[in-house]
């Protein structure tokens, strides 16, 4: 499970909340296979996706997304760091084979 139920949702509303997070996994795993040679730090691929399937994603979403995707070894964090949107530098991460 990958939506954190924070809020204490029920019922339906839960369940679609549980159904968008995992197409949400699943279009940033898809960004990050289809750019396999790339490291990429969470607001690059933001970025892409933004641009590849015309939404606006929230941050937060894609790094939990992220997260859970290393958890799960789909990713891998590397060392590498990288400036981001606000000066602070970002951990990279790559497609895990």
């Amino acid at each position: 499970m990958t939506y954190y139920n924070t809020t204490q949702q029920q019922g339906l509303n839960l369940v679609r909340s549980w159904m968008k997070t995992a197409k949400q996994d699943d279009l940033i795993l898809l960004v990050f296979a289809r750019n396999k040679e790339l490291i990429l730090t969470p607001f690059e691929v933001l970025n892409i996706l933004n641009k590849d399937f015309d939404r606006i994603f929230p941050i937060t979403s894609v790094r939990r997304s992220i997260n859970t995707l290393t958890e799960i070894n789909a990713l891998e964090k590397t060392p590498i760091k990288r400036k981001g949107y606000y000066g602070r530098a970002n951990y990279c991460w790559k497609y895990k084979d």
